[in-house]
């Protein structure tokens, strides 16, 4: 919903887009203008509710840090009226001015005064009006600390005035000639200032578009003036996880998961009262529950005994652990309604590939130790907040929490359902790979960079040859998933298992697809489980690592992307849709699949005798 002076326009989003590109403090272009969306003190109900908070998620939430509950954006619809039902997510125009197109003219807010969304310039050209469409600047100025605001044009215009007179002006009308040289002019003393994105400039105004207060910064901490459209002005900062045993075994639809999930129905129940009081409001809830009064006592009772009993101090294991040995290990007494539906076809993959006879298949036969069909998921995606600023060599920036500065106590989340492959590797004919000296070279140029790109995932990458591997595998695996299955690669994710510990040591991949949708996908992807599909795309997947249509210009790229974190990968191999890499994009290089005989390094393959 865009919030002007009270005038609202109600807008549709997709939910998933809410906790992304579209999430808190972010930019958003609408079908007119430019907005940002506000915080979640603002998503609330006229009476005080909050949204849907999510259950059973306390393992998830222990293993992850939180402490705040989960909930989900609120929902609202739009009635025969075109009036909202439900609650909206407040959205208000900004940047704040507009300039002529024509004329140069700038106006604060022309919506308000001319009362429409589609204001005209007010200005007089050839003693005429001019009444030629407005357009939002698209300069605004932004602190590593997470502020945003409009630039103070009049102070631009006149701070490099060398005359009395232009010293003295006050804030009169502005002229911005939108040119390569984007000069700020002052229509009556003549002053005017160059300002360039990039600029550095002292932070004055609001600490966001729609706060009324201005944050307290020293005058030496600058704020940097950012193209509207600049990677860098919003960046989310998003963290998911698996539900897993036991939590993903809890059934939703059973009594006593529904009484718990609805508290207004357990404080319906706990009011004082007499014995044909009670045992009225037991009925009453046994028929919204659809159960019988007995039912409903023993979902009482096993509440009172501590449901759902989730110990949340067992989750010591780190969260991709946890959730690597969750897959592996096979669910017994399966039901329907559980979130985490495990089938292992290990053995018919290598029954087939046991009549295979080309060198290839034989390698993957040894090189692939589990392959897993993952039926039913559910992903939890949970908003923490969001970063703006920062280059390759400034510090890292402030990350802003979702409510800004107020205590909330909720996280926007969201629950995903879906379905997915899963892909284990051999640790022993890993690990023998990884110590080649060549290996380590190419993987140490890695840690370098990234070490001093200051990037900062959660949880944290550890950069290994093993990651290298699996991560650039992954992208080739997803390429031809939507080539061979015709998935749409921007519908798939990954989950790198990679870890290396005294305990555990992994080699996963898992290459999904998850939606806000409760009824999950269509099964197609786990179908792609038996074994003749999946050998044709893994090998596939193999073989094309070999050669790109960029090669030898990709094969040979020393660095490239942001911190020169990719090496071997464009577009026409590596590359996928943002939403479909947990980490951007950036720390791909085929090499470490196909191998390099220049170099004297060898795939992972070239490990396997026959």
């Amino acid at each position: 919903m865009n919030m002007n002076n009270q005038q609202y326009q109600y807008l549709p989003i997709r939910l998933s887009h809410l906790l992304t590109h579209c999430s808190v403090g972010a930019v958003v272009r609408g079908p007119d203008y430019l907005m940002i969306v506000q915080d979640i003190s603002e998503w609330i109900a006229l009476d005080g509710t909050a949204p849907r908070e999510i259950m059973f998620v306390e393992q998830i939430k222990a293993t992850l840090g939180i402490q705040q509950a989960l909930r989900e954006p609120p929902i609202a619809k739009l009635d025969k009226h075109d009036l909202p039902d439900g609650t909206c997510i407040p959205a208000s125009r900004f940047p704040s001015w507009m300039a002529c197109d024509s004329c140069g003219l700038m106006h604060t807010r022309p919506w308000i005064d001319q009362k429409t969304d589609q204001p005209i310039c007010q200005g007089i050209v050839n003693n005429r009006p001019c009444k030629k469409p407005l357009t939002q600047v698209s300069l605004v100025l932004v602190h590593n600390d997470g502020h945003i605001n409009d630039l103070d044009w009049h102070y631009l215009a006149h701070k490099d005035a060398e005359k009395a007179k232009q010293k003295q002006c006050g804030r009169e009308p502005l002229t911005l000639t939108l040119n390569n040289k984007r000069v700020i002019a002052c229509n009556k003393c003549g002053a005017e200032s160059r300002v360039n994105p990039g600029t550095k400039l002292p932070y004055f105004g609001w600490s966001q578009p729609w706060m009324g207060y201005a944050p307290e910064l020293p005058i030496e901490d600058l704020g940097e003036v950012m193209e509207v459209n600049d990677t860098r002005i919003h960046r989310a900062v998003t963290i998911s996880a698996l539900v897993i045993p036991p939590e993903s075994r809890i059934g939703r639809h059973s009594v006593v998961a529904q009484l718990y999930s609805n508290q207004p129905l357990r404080d319906t129940l706990s009011l004082r009262g007499s014995n044909f009081q009670r045992n009225s409001r037991k009925k009453t809830v046994a028929e919204k529950l659809d159960c019988d009064v007995a039912q409903l006592e023993d979902a009482i009772i096993q509440i009172e005994n501590g449901f759902p009993n989730i110990d949340t101090n067992m989750t010591t294991l780190k969260l991709l652990e946890a959730e690597y040995q969750a897959i592996l290990e096979p669910i017994v007494d399966l039901k329907e309604d559980e979130d985490f539906v495990t089938h292992h076809v290990s053995d018919q993959w290598r029954e087939f590939l046991q009549q295979r006879t080309n060198t290839l298949s034989k390698k993957l036969n040894s090189l692939i130790t589990d392959v897993i069909e993952i039926r039913k998921l559910k992903e939890i995606m949970v908003f923490k907040g969001f970063t703006r600023g920062g280059t390759i060599d400034d510090e890292i920036p402030t990350i802003v929490p979702p409510a800004i500065d107020k205590e909330i106590g909720w996280l926007p989340a969201l629950e995903l359902y879906g379905e997915g492959i899963f892909i284990n590797f051999d640790n022993d004919i890993i690990t023998e790979w990884e110590k080649n000296a060549n290996v380590m070279a190419r993987t140490e140029v890695f840690k370098s960079r990234f070490a001093k790109a200051n990037i900062k995932f959660d949880p944290n990458i550890i950069i290994t040859p093993r990651f290298m591997f699996l991560h650039a595998l992954s992208h080739l695996l997803i390429k031809e998933l939507e080539i061979q299955a015709g998935y749409p690669s921007a519908s798939l994710k990954e989950r790198i298992y990679a870890s290396i510990s005294d305990d555990t040591s992994m080699a996963g991949i898992l290459i999904y697809v998850a939606i806000p949708d409760v009824d999950g996908t269509l099964g197609g992807l786990a179908e792609l489980t038996k074994p003749e599909r999946l050998e044709k795309i893994i090998s596939k997947a193999f073989e094309k690592a070999r050669w790109c249509s960029l090669d030898p210009v990709c094969a040979s790229h020393d660095g490239q992307g942001v911190g020169l974190l990719n090496k071997a990968a464009c577009h026409a191999c590596e590359l996928l849709p943002e939403t479909s890499c947990f980490c951007g994009n950036i720390l791909l290089d085929r090499i470490f699949v196909k191998g390099d005989h220049n170099s004297a390094m060898p795939s992972v393959l070239d490990m396997i005798t026959l």
